[in-house]
């Protein structure tokens, strides 16, 4: 049986691997190569400032996955709460059981028991939809399902019937297998009868408009079980993301009343002189305490508002909006601040929009230095001077402005400094304006609705004169995610479409000398999909929905292994950098290799090797161009017709060289050598100096 092995070819590395070598921050850190961390430093300040603007914070409990204690130092204000909530007949769902049904992932679902269930979605903001298709499944014993079935579609707490359909046969398809009504089996209980449902319902002109409620009735005679997999909305054929995280709202809301806190972490031992309060809730009684260990507090102030107990909040939690402001007579120190509600009552819950924390001390982020010249001959722009922050409404439309250096919006633009290349998630974690989502129950602190919004990045460089001296100057993105708008000095190169799809764009027109306004507006994946607890209670169901927009990084919606990922790796994930050629670059490059008759640590490869290579110019260009794989050389001519973009191949078959050749393997740890060969290719014409290939 022939043996296919994997020949590694690794372009512009050593002919070898060391086994002493081991450039490494640790394990389960990312990147493993401290020269491949771009991440600003932290260090001490003694401005007067907010201290807790984009600082870490915990909470005792939050709602849900997207009203976070995150948020309370983000440095936005809301006067608007959004959440989601979901009752059923037989109770209240928990934050990780609310958006099975309507996550866009056929797996998970919700269940409810019984002949005459009821589920009711409530969300505190209007939706607008004319139709709605409901996926499900009926358990049932047929032996006692003989009186007909209703399922019945409303809103407006039951008081506007949107839908009726009933019959007095049994619904949907019957399926060809007897099923458990206990769906986890816990239970002894005979296989019954599985029947699936598929209900659309198209809204009159009557009824449609804007709800914010959504309840589902089921009555059938005998049935056990009911699981809906899927309810989706539409309006004039486009779906409706009913997902709360698609609603974007900057509060922690607690899950619960009574003694309720938010701590947040200053960073290091700080003067404070005044502490403001933003209250969307607000509790009738609470504190402010301090703390050097997030072990041991001093209260600092106490405040009660008895008026705001005559209040009756019912499950749409009614807002009590409150701006406190707490100036303390002396200044006070310490690293920890928490607010902490401290007395029940009326109130279900609690929601604080934005926690300011003003004195001297803490951390500011300094910003790596760029990383520039590569032993290659481009000039990296990772590192430098990149920030970062979250869009807001209509802010996408300014990215000429942004890009810009003379603008008020280039000026006033703020957010933190960023880490390129990272994700977006990796460079708000390396600024500690969230906790380490990898320890503890920390990544429930991060706000899921916060990361699926729109980020901008922008960056201010100059380009060394060696680069614009060139004919064509190239600026590259190995690697965004999902898609990105990329702006340079005002004018819009174009955009890249998917993770994986490399940007290269010709910037020589746009380039100038002194200062340049770099800004990319990335785009979160359009299929996101609902949060996945993975947990020793509670394992859930994958996520699934985020393969629609593969080639993506799949898992980050969670699965089997792995809880959701907030952002699910959105940002600038590679490198950024320019390069310069005369009129023709080469890129891309990729080695096909089957190896058989291995003996030992080597074997016999047949290697394909291609490269793209592209004429930058409006006239026909002549080259040669030349590729190696260690001590084997090839060599063609090639002829680009103007701006012609082609992908150059040396078959074994017209390359002997390439054919039947005794190699090194590589190997993985505890098999053998990872052999390492060098390998690349260059341009040979007359164009100068060599442009070769940048390294992947």
């Amino acid at each position: 049986m022939l043996k296919v092995f994997l020949l590694a070819i690794l372009l512009a590395l050593s002919s070898s691997a060391r086994a002493d070598e081991d450039p490494s921050r640790g394990i389960g850190i990312y990147p493993g190569n401290p020269a491949e961390c771009f991440a600003p430093t932290l260090v001490g300040d003694t401005t007067f400032r907010n201290l807790a603007l984009n600082r870490r914070a915990w909470h005792s409990s939050s709602h849900d996955y997207n009203l976070t204690a995150q948020l309370v130092t983000d440095g936005y204000t809301t006067s608007k709460l959004g959440f989601w909530w979901v009752e059923t007949s037989e109770g209240p769902l928990p934050k990780y059981d609310r958006e099975s049904c309507i996550d866009g992932n056929e797996y998970s679902r919700n269940s409810l028991s019984g002949p005459h269930p009821w589920i009711h979605f409530l969300w505190n903001h209007t939706t607008l939809f004319d139709s709605i298709n409901i996926s499900a499944q009926v358990v049932y014993d047929d032996s006692k399902a003989i009186g007909g079935y209703r399922i019945r579609i409303s809103d407006d707490d039951d008081r506007h019937c949107l839908f009726v359909e009933e019959g007095n046969d049994l619904p949907g398809e019957l399926l060809p297998y007897r099923v458990h009504s206990d769906p986890n089996k816990q239970t002894e209980s005979t296989p019954m009868a599985v029947r699936r449902l598929a209900i659309g319902c198209r809204l009159n002109q009557q009824t449609v408009g804007t709800v914010d409620d959504l309840l589902l009735h089921f009555d059938m005679e005998g049935a056990a079980l009911w699981s809906i997999t899927e309810v989706r909305a539409f309006y004039r054929g486009q779906r409706v993301d009913l997902m709360p995280s698609s609603q974007f709202c900057s509060a922690w809301m607690s899950d619960g009343g009574g003694e309720q806190w938010v701590t947040v972490d200053l960073g290091r031992r700080s003067e404070i002189s005044q502490l403001k309060a933003f209250w969307l809730m607000a509790p009738a009684q609470w504190q402010v305490e301090l703390s050097d260990d997030n072990q041991d507090w001093t209260t600092i102030s106490s405040l009660n508002d008895t008026t705001l107990a005559a209040h009756q909040a019912d499950r749409r939690c009614l807002c009590l909006e409150k701006t406190a402001v707490v100036n303390l007579p002396q200044p006070v120190y310490g690293r920890y601040v928490r607010v902490r509600a401290t007395a029940d009552n009326c109130l279900q819950r609690y929601a604080l929009s934005e926690l300011e924390v003003w004195g001297r001390g803490g951390l500011v982020a300094q910003e790596h230095p760029v990383e520039g010249w590569r032993a290659d001959g481009t000039y990296s722009l990772n590192g430098g001077a990149w920030r970062l922050r979250h869009e807001w409404t209509n802010y996408g439309g300014l990215m000429e402005q942004l890009s810009q250096e003379d603008t008020s919006e280039g000026r006033s633009f703020g957010g933190i400094v960023a880490t390129v290349p990272a994700t977006v998630l990796t460079s708000y974690l390396n600024v500690e304006a969230i906790p380490d989502p990898n320890y503890d129950d920390d990544l429930m602190m991060i706000s899921e609705s916060f990361f699926r919004q729109p980020f901008i990045y922008r960056t201010t460089f100059q380009v060394p004169d060696e680069l614009l001296s060139r004919r064509h100057v190239m600026l590259h993105f190995d690697g965004i995610n999902w898609k990105a708008d990329v702006w340079l000095n005002g004018h819009c190169l174009g955009r890249i479409e998917g993770a994986f799809h490399r940007g290269l764009f010709d910037a020589t027109r746009w380039l100038k000398a002194g200062n340049n306004v770099l800004a990319v507006r990335i785009v979160n994946n359009q299929n996101y999909g609902g949060v996945k607890e993975k947990t020793s209670l509670n394992t859930g169901f994958n996520g699934g929905i985020i393969g629609a927009d593969n080639p993506t990084f799949h898992a980050s919606v969670g699965w089997d292994w792995i809880s959701t990922v907030r952002g699910r790796n959105m940002g600038i994930w590679n490198d950024v950098y320019l390069s310069a050629n005369d009129g023709v670059s080469i890129g891309d490059p990729l080695l096909l290799s089957k190896v058989e008759d291995v003996k030992g640590a080597d074997g016999t490869a047949t290697m394909t090797p291609t490269v793209v290579v592209r004429n930058h110019t409006d006239s026909l260009q002549q080259i040669g161009l030349r590729g190696w794989i260690g001590d084997i050389q090839f060599e063609r001519p090639v002829a680009l017709q103007p701006y012609e973009e082609r992908e150059v191949a040396f078959s074994p078959d017209d390359f002997p060289q390439l054919k039947n050749r005794q190699m090194h393997l590589w190997w993985p740890n505890g098999y053998g050598i990872p052999y390492l060969y060098k390998a690349g290719y260059e341009i040979t014409s007359n164009l100068s100096p060599r442009n070769r290939a940048p390294r992947i």
